[in-house]
């Protein structure tokens, strides 16, 4: 496969309309974390997605991730890692 490229000036945008992909209010998914990416995902699914982190006694950060659907169910997760919650509450709903 041949690419051809095209130099294209500093600032100057892609788009035939001028407009910039940040102008349409959407983040790249190269910029996006793949925290946010499964966030994304379950919200398509028609997940709502809550995340915290709280110390547990022993002084740690703990991950909870709170996942629900508008017809009352709901899934729980709680990880030393912010990425395992959400990949756990992901794989957790893909599985049903």
């Amino acid at each position: 496969m041949i690419f051809k490229f095209r130099e294209v000036e500093r600032g100057a945008s892609v788009f035939p309309s001028g407009a910039s992909l940040l102008s349409y209010g959407a983040t790249p998914w190269w910029r996006k974390k793949y925290s946010e990416i499964v966030a994304d995902n379950l919200s398509k699914a028609g997940w709502s997605l809550g995340w915290v982190s709280a110390v547990d006694s022993e002084g740690r950060t703990i991950w909870i991730a709170d996942a629900q659907r508008d017809n009352g169910k709901r899934l729980v997760v709680r990880s030393e890692e912010k990425l395992t919650a959400f990949v756990e509450v992901e794989s957790a709903i893909l599985r049903r």
